[in-house]
């Protein structure tokens, strides 16, 4: 049974590692050096070295892992092909088939800020939305989108570019793209540090920021926190560029949220208040109210987003995946698959009868009855169709609800059981 799965989380310094359960606990996370000499050669060697080396720490087989997400600063193409990784030195590169020929174990990949993005819509900032908006701040800007809880990867592989909408005309500098005037330039940590320098240059008031030597982005965003004037101007500008974007994503997207991540998010709310007032002021009306909140999951974003990618993909493509609670466990199991066997094949018993997995399920014999949150009465597991969010409950209440027999689910749960056992008994 598949009881593991690695999120990997590929960056320009270090690759981010975490082992998680199938629930999407993680169970341990460490780091590698990100190797990009010889054009990143080296790297996924160490990645394959790092998880079978932990696979043997643990004592795990590969038959109990379902795979390796893998989270990448690149475009990636459907069939796991990654389309130029300037950080990383890598060109064109088939990574899954690449990392999976040399582990031996199946891998799924994704954009880095797609995958944190799943992440932050799954166990952070965004959970409980299915449409998320998430834009990570910071030596760069990167964003991932999320629509009815897939991610919007585009054609080529760069949806969810949202650090190179084009903000500005006539913008000498040059963007790391190649192109000018991209929002990268004015909202990454070091586009507020090139603005800043810029700024000092021709600034005649008197400022803080003058009187440090290696200026940084934390910097700014304090100065500014302690009234000075030439900094809070300088986050005006972030601000009014992360706003003026994001109204313009909202009227193309509509998404319930957007989750800001990142280095420079660490600013708090002198960073989000701001944003929310240029982006309420240029916001389309239907999309005025949108939330806006800050990521949870920290540098652990990519991790996770990796390792949901991975449970949803590692059956065929065409099948949807579903998380559901059965007893107070949550699975990751096939959408519309029947639960009763997603439950049997994750070692939750349910009581059944007529029942046969390779036979059309019937519901005749009613043992299989259980309740799920927010429907009336009790249904049978094997005729009853896997639905993500849904929550089950196979137990019984206990002794108050035999005594109160007729009156509440439980009871009916448990009256039915006893009967068709009773009627088992007279054959």
């Amino acid at each position: 049974m598949k009881q593991y799965g690695f999120g990997v989380d590929i960056g320009g310094t270090t690759c981010k590692i975490g082992l998680f359960d199938m629930n999407g606990t993680i169970l341990e996370k460490w780091e590698i050096k990100t190797n990009t000499e010889n054009h990143g050669a080296a790297i996924l060697d160490d990645v394959a070295a790092a998880v079978l080396g932990k696979l043997d720490e643990k004592n795990i087989s590969k038959e109990e892992v379902q795979g390796i997400g893998l989270g990448v600063p690149g475009p990636v193409g459907p069939d796991g092909t990654v389309f130029k990784c300037v950080n990383l030195g890598w060109d064109v590169l088939n990574v899954e088939k690449e990392l999976s020929e040399k582990t031996g174990i199946f891998v799924k990949v994704g954009n880095d800020a797609n995958v944190a993005a799943l992440g932050e819509m799954w166990q952070g900032g965004g959970k409980g939305h299915d449409n998320v908006v998430m834009i990570t701040l910071g030596t760069g800007v990167g964003g991932g989108i999320i629509i009815n809880g897939k991610i919007v990867a585009g054609s080529h592989g760069a949806g969810g570019e949202i650090g190179h909408i084009k903000m500005r005309d006539g913008e000498t500098a040059t963007c790391g793209c190649g192109g000018h005037g991209c929002l990268e330039q004015y909202a990454s940590a070091t586009g507020i540090v090139r603005m800043a320098k810029q700024k000092l240059e021709e600034e005649t008031r008197e400022t803080t920021l003058t009187s440090y030597e290696e200026l940084t982005a934390k910097d700014v965003f304090d100065e500014a926190k302690a009234g000075d004037a030439v900094a809070s101007e300088l986050v005006d500008v972030l601000c009014n560029m992360l706003g003026t974007a994001m109204a313009n994503i909202a009227a193309v997207a509509d998404p319930e949220i957007f989750v800001i991540g990142g280095g420079v998010s660490c600013a708090g709310a002198i960073l989000v208040d701001g944003i929310k007032e240029h982006y309420a002021a240029k916001a389309f009306h239907a999309c005025a109210e949108t939330e806006i909140s800050l990521a949870t999951l920290g540098n652990d974003a990519g991790m996770y987003g990796c390792v949901r990618l991975l449970f949803k993909s590692y059956f065929k493509e065409e099948i949807e995946m579903a998380v559901i609670t059965i007893d107070g466990i949550k699975l990751d199991v096939p959408e519309n698959k029947n639960v009763l066997d997603c439950a049997l094949e994750n070692g939750i018993y349910i009581p059944h009868l007529c029942h046969h997995k390779d036979l059309s399920p019937l519901g005749s014999c009613r043992m299989c009855v259980v309740e799920v949150e927010g429907q009336e009465g009790v249904t049978t597991s094997c005729t009853l169709k896997a639905k993500d969010g849904m929550v089950i409950k196979t137990k019984d209440s206990g002794a108050g609800a035999s005594e109160n027999a007729g009156s509440g689910a439980a009871s009916d749960r448990t009256s039915g059981r006893l009967f068709y056992m009773s009627e088992v008994r007279k054959l």
